[in-house]
């Protein structure tokens, strides 16, 4: 059986932007004695700036340690290290005041440049 450190940690961590401006970004990072932390935030302008309504405090307990769901947070791999489905449902705050119920559903895929095009990139900067 392997021994496994009260300070080890799993950690995954998603983020995503548009040209708009408008961006996620998410982590779980699962601990030792099901306990978690999470970050979530999102940005949507002309809208505004949301966040996890515990925030700055990230942690969250009574954690399944055998998946990536945590605080209404999900992660679910649809394709081993190339296609993620993001999910989260709950509270999100936008003010100190204003809390709101989000339902977000995303899919991370994985965006990879061939050698010859980024063999190419680096002709076209070094011009």
């Amino acid at each position: 059986m392997a021994v496994v450190s009260v300070q080890a940690i799993d950690c995954m961590y998603f983020n995503g932007l548009d040209a708009n401006g408008t961006y996620v970004i998410t982590r779980i990072a699962r601990r030792h004695g099901r306990k978690a932390e999470i970050w979530l935030s999102v940005n949507v302008p002309g809208i505004g700036f949301f966040q996890s309504p515990i925030h700055p405090d990230t942690n969250v307990y009574n954690v399944d340690p055998d998946v990536y769901n945590v605080g209404g947070l999900k992660y679910e791999c649809m394709e081993p290290m190339k296609r993620w489905r993001i999910t989260f449902s709950g509270q999100m705050r936008l003010t100190a005041i204003i809390i709101i119920l989000l339902l977000i559903i995303l899919m991370w895929f994985l965006f990879c440049l061939s050698l010859s095009q980024i063999l190419s990139i680096l002709y076209c900067l070094s011009l």
